[in-house]
């Protein structure tokens, strides 16, 4: 459920970190609910963790990519 369930208006916005809190005042200022769901690094991994810190994904993001490619190479 956290990784996939969708509910009407949410929406996802890519922000640049030099404009992070000017962003969330803006949507605390309007009093839109949000939430930080990761950030860009230069690791190879994509790790996902639940709402208690807990690992449910750590993978090479290569293989992932193979994976996702893979079916489509016919």
């Amino acid at each position: 459920a956290l990784l996939f369930s969708e509910s009407q208006s949410r929406f996802l916005a890519e922000v640049t970190p030099d404009k992070a809190k000017a962003f969330e005042a803006l949507l605390t200022k309007q009093g839109v609910a949000f939430g930080k769901l990761g950030g860009i690094t230069a690791a190879t991994q994509l790790v996902i963790r639940d709402n208690s810190g807990k690992e449910v994904i750590d993978e090479d993001i290569f293989a992932l990519k193979a994976a996702w490619q893979e079916p489509l190479a016919w």
